[in-house]
């Protein structure tokens, strides 16, 4: 902007041009012109200084703004650019994987309730009924159930029942569900009752259900009152109607477990409770032990071993119980010599009145006997053995006959399957509805060790072989159940 000293020094400055072009040649002659440009050149100059002053703000007596290189477009500026982020705005990052979820281990032990096989909650019953009741449970954990594990009585009224049941006698895998049954007998009060269990495993582990918030599952009952004294007649005569409790038979299975030594033979006893009676039996050992003996002693079933392994093997005995039936049961034998190199065959039958349940054998020890078929014929039970020695052996087949009322009979159902050379494979014999199984048996090809046969799961109708396969080529296993059932 232009201020009057500025003014002042241009003029002077104008001044001192003009006069110095006053000594240029032929300055004598536009002298006269000169000083009178010179004086319109000042006028002009003032002039253009008011003007200047004119085009800044009216009235407030400020300069104009300086000039700018910027063209203008007629808008309204905008701010200059600057690296500062606008308001609100972040700095977006882009999207990653997210850290994956660690993999928890699942622990050894876990089940879960899956349902009521037999007396849902709230079922009535009367003083003194006994009943058994079935749970269905799931294995969720990341180890197999076995033989050794159990279900025990947690917490609530026990109902008469065993302190610990075994859960099964076969391998249930991660995932797998098991059937397993309790007997109880209703308390003699009037009301409500409840047992709790939980699981135990072989190392003696309590563990519960998953689904449960106690851990416990349990059954549920309904004791009834007595039913009330009746008024008396007009004739002064009390009639009283007792009550009509039929009680339906019913098995259960028990077992024992026991260990041989290395080299050595031993035995393991089942024993049935003192309110049942046995009808049968069997055994499960590893394959290194040789069973040659499996019957009826007392009121239970022993099994004899030889363990031909380099270390103790375990060996399972297990005993057919049943429950509010007949009075009595007995075992008969046959014994007969196997030849030398041949096949021996024994066979043995109940006596009238009685109703063959289960059987068994007794051979020698030295494993010359490959018992290869034991199972029921007619009223009573055959035995086939092998005899791979050059002299005679003896062999014994035995029959546990049940006292029993007419219209109760007994009947053998089969299942067979295949078992792949130099593998195993177990078979499953189920009664058909309405029946009781009470024992059970098999029949083996060439090659096939018999090393289970024992009742299977805790429903009461099925049987359970199992066979390994020493030979290159499949043989054929027969699984027989023995079902008792009304003619």
């Amino acid at each position: 902007m232009f201020t009057t000293k500025r003014i002042q020094v241009l003029f002077s400055v104008l001044i001192v041009i003009f006069m110095a072009s006053c000594n240029l040649p032929g300055a004598e002659k536009a002298a006269e012109q000169s000083q009178e440009e010179f004086e319109t050149m000042v006028a002009q100059t003032v002039a253009a200084h008011e003007a200047a002053q004119s085009e800044g703000e009216p009235g407030s007596g400020e300069p104009a703004s300086a000039p700018s290189d910027t063209p203008s477009t007629g808008e309204e500026a905008s701010p200059p650019a600057s690296d500062t982020p606008s308001p609100g705005a972040t700095n977006t990052p882009f999207p990653t994987n997210a850290p994956a979820a660690s993999n928890t281990p699942i622990p050894c032990n876990m089940a879960e309730f899956v349902e009521d096989v037999t007396i849902p909650d709230g079922t009535d019953f009367n003083p003194g009924d006994i009943f058994t009741k079935t749970w269905r449970l799931k294995n969720i954990g990341s180890c197999e159930w076995s033989s050794g594990y159990d279900i025990v009585f947690s917490s609530g009224d026990a109902m008469s029942a065993p302190s610990a049941v075994q859960l099964t006698n076969a391998i249930i895998p991660s995932g797998g569900t098991v059937d397993v049954s309790v007997t109880f007998t209703a308390p003699n009060s009037s009301g409500a009752y409840r047992s709790n269990w939980k699981l135990r495993d072989q190392a003696n582990q309590v563990f519960g259900i998953q689904n449960s918030s106690s851990g416990e599952f349990w059954v549920e009952i309904e004791v009834l009152p007595p039913s009330p004294t009746p008024e008396p007649t007009d004739s002064g005569i009390i009639i009283i109607t007792p009550p009509i409790l039929v009680l339906q038979p019913f098995v259960d299975k028990v077992y024992e477990q026991g260990s041989i030594e290395a080299g050595a033979t031993g035995y393991v006893t089942a024993s049935c409770p003192s309110n049942s009676l046995v009808t049968g039996g069997g055994f499960a050992a590893n394959t290194d032990v040789l069973i040659y003996n499996s019957s009826k002693q007392g009121n239970g079933w022993r099994v004899y071993g030889k363990n031909n392994g380099g270390s103790s093997n375990l060996v399972n005995a297990y005993a057919v119980c049943i429950f509010n039936f007949g009075t009595s049961t007995t075992q008969v034998h046959e014994q007969i010599s196997a030849p030398a190199g041949g096949i021996g065959h024994a066979t043995v039958s109940c006596p009238a009145g009685n109703i063959v349940t289960g059987g068994g054998w007794a051979a020698v020890a030295d494993g010359s006997l490959r018992i290869y078929n034991s199972s029921k014929s007619g009223n009573g039970w055959e035995v086939y053995a092998e005899n791979s020695s050059g002299s005679n052996k003896l062999l014994n087949a035995y029959a546990v006959c049940l006292e029993a009322s007419s219209g109760w009979v007994t009947d053998a159902t089969y299942a067979q399957d295949t078992v792949p050379g130099n593998d195993t494979k177990g078979v499953v014999a189920t009664c058909p509805s309405g029946g009781i199984a009470t024992g059970g048996g098999f029949a083996a090809g060439s090659n096939l060790t018999i090393y289970n046969t024992s009742p299977w799961q805790n429903d009461g109708d099925e049987w359970i072989s199992y066979a390994k396969n020493f030979g290159g080529s499949g043989q054929l296993l027969n699984s027989y159940v023995i079902c008792l059932s009304r003619e």
